[in-house]
């Protein structure tokens, strides 16, 4: 009991210390700065050192400028907790600061700053410049290189998360009646014809993602080799949504590979097959196989993802047909046994036949 009593004290007394990383000091403003806007606040930045006051400073004024996206993925299996990821992300970076003040309090740094944001949606390769010539302004361009590679990072996280879920929820699949055949050599055959298109709101979680991390967030006319812009990667995402008959098509240009490894590490390498699970009335697996089929391939536009160079075309629209045929044989006895057919698509390196 007293160890307990000690722990909740230790507890309550961590707690009433707990470090407040800043504080906004004044109403924010988008000004315009040599025709560039930026968005000027004054924030309180909190830390145990003074690097960490002014990363905390930093983030809390490119929240203020661009808002924050929240992404939350929490997933149980049998009521325990296996999946339980947060993710946040912010398209701005600090393009200038000035440090007003700094104060000590026991082993807390606080620094009060202006900070001027900039908008990381429109912000190229080069993005620090000295304003003197022969001189390098050493602390304005760390903290661009700082708060962008936060940036960066933080989306790669929430993209990585929705693409985390392919293939397991990315796909929808209509299992049609299953036709018993026996052919010329009589055996019997088992046919289980299927229709696959995508799970539509798998592809406007994934196409949210990119948006809200591209630097071009409408790059349409960058698509099929647009010589205007060879220097970036594209993400092509097209779909429909259920019951609609009109399709919805979007370009994400991106500054750098990092996006486009992402999606097609997550897409192509993973080699997607179809995995085939028959059960008996028992719900015990009495059959287990993997299917490969051209339309995973992702070599053309008849693929579910086509990629080419910089480019990679996600066809959210497209839905397929194809059966799976089973060779039962010429032995009737283990026929009785079949029940409930399952479809799933899986990666390749996890089907396991």
């Amino acid at each position: 009991m007293k160890k307990l009593i000690v722990a909740a004290i230790l507890a309550i007394s961590t707690a009433a210390h707990a470090l407040t990383p800043g504080v906004v000091l004044t109403v924010g403003q988008w000004l315009l700065k040599n025709t560039d806007r930026v968005y000027y606040v004054q924030v309180e930045g909190r830390g145990y050192t003074e690097a960490e006051a002014r990363r905390n400073g930093f983030a809390l004024a490119v929240e203020q400028a661009v808002g924050t996206l929240v992404l939350s993925e929490r997933e149980a299996v049998q009521q325990r907790m296996t999946r339980n990821e947060v993710a946040n992300y912010s398209s701005g970076y600090v393009d200038n600061f000035k440090v007003l003040n700094k104060t000590m309090r026991g082993n807390e740094v606080t620094l009060t700053m202006d900070v001027w944001v900039a908008h990381s949606a429109i912000a190229g390769r080069l993005f620090g410049r000295s304003e003197v010539a022969g001189q390098v302004d050493g602390a304005r361009i760390g903290a661009q290189v700082q708060t962008m590679q936060q940036s960066l990072a933080d989306g790669d996280r929430v993209v990585a998360m929705v693409l985390k879920d392919f293939p397991r929820r990315a796909f929808d699949i209509t299992l049609s009646n299953a036709v018993f055949r026996m052919n010329a050599d009589r055996r019997t055959m088992l046919e289980i014809p299927f229709e696959l298109k995508w799970n539509y709101n798998y592809i406007v979680s994934l196409h949210e993602a990119l948006q809200a991390t591209s630097q071009n967030p409408r790059a349409k006319n960058c698509w099929n080799y647009n010589q205007d812009c060879a220097n970036q990667t594209y993400i092509r995402v097209v779909a429909k949504s259920p019951g609609s008959f009109a399709k919805w098509d979007n370009t994400l240009g991106f500054n750098d590979y990092r996006k486009h490894h992402l999606v097609n590490d997550a897409f192509i390498n993973s080699v997607p097959v179809m995995q085939l699970v028959i059960r008996d009335p028992q719900n015990r697996m009495v059959f287990r196989d993997c299917y490969s089929w051209n339309v995973m391939n992702w070599s053309s536009t008849q693929s579910f993802v086509e990629t080419r160079n910089n480019q990679i075309g996600v066809y959210g629209d497209l839905v397929r047909s194809s059966k799976i045929v089973v060779d039962l044989g010429t032995d009737s006895r283990g026929i009785d046994a079949l029940s409930n057919i399952e479809l799933s698509v899986v990666k390749a390196d996890s089907c396991k036949a």
